[in-house]
């Protein structure tokens, strides 16, 4: 059996000091996921995603 846990280690995790740079990629890509149900995935019989490549270094 796993013993329970008895240290939270994120608590003294510090913060990142400037998470939001300059050249930073946008996070909204228009057109990216069309809704094609043929593009679809099922995850279980009620659930299913669409999948989406992410490519920073081609900003795409």
């Amino acid at each position: 059996m796993v013993a329970k846990a008895s240290h939270k280690f994120w608590r003294d995790i510090t913060p990142i000091a400037n998470p939001f740079k300059p050249d930073a990629k946008p996070e909204d890509i228009p057109g990216a996921v069309p809704d094609d149900p043929r593009l679809y995935v099922p995850f279980t019989d009620t659930v299913s995603s669409r999948l989406l490549w992410i490519s920073p270094s081609a900003n795409k």
